[in-house]
């Protein structure tokens, strides 16, 4: 159960069905995208400082798992031709110390969505 709430912690939203009913589709979009949810997340984190960068990075890792993570991490040709091999390799480690650093990342994942759509 607690797995589900790293990846999307919206579920914890206090909306009502009613609400979410007014907007369709765009609060399923909006709920179930890793940058926003990053974005979000990070909102928070700058208001309620954790005690370590290492938590954030833990929370983007777990929000951004489905969409980075390789399936498999042993091929070295996965990592050269996906950039989403790339982030999710920068995002294990200990480089992002900061929150302007992770919301670079954030930024660099919207920014490398739009080029392939």
């Amino acid at each position: 159960v607690a797995r589900g709430f790293l990846i999307n912690p919206f579920l914890l939203s206090q909306e009502t069905s009613e609400d979410c009913e007014e907007e369709e589709g765009a609060t399923t979009a909006t709920t179930t995208n890793p940058a926003v949810l990053a974005a979000s997340y990070l909102d928070f984190a700058e208001q309620y400082p954790p005690p370590s960068p290492i938590y954030i990075r833990n929370h983007m890792r777990w929000i951004f798992r489905e969409e980075l993570k390789p399936a498999s991490t042993n091929d070295p040709a996965v990592f050269h031709a996906d950039w989403r091999a790339r982030l999710w390799t920068f995002l294990v480690r200990p480089y992002l110390e900061t929150i302007h650093q992770f919301r670079q990342v954030v930024a660099f994942y919207v920014q490398q969505q739009l080029k392939a759509s």
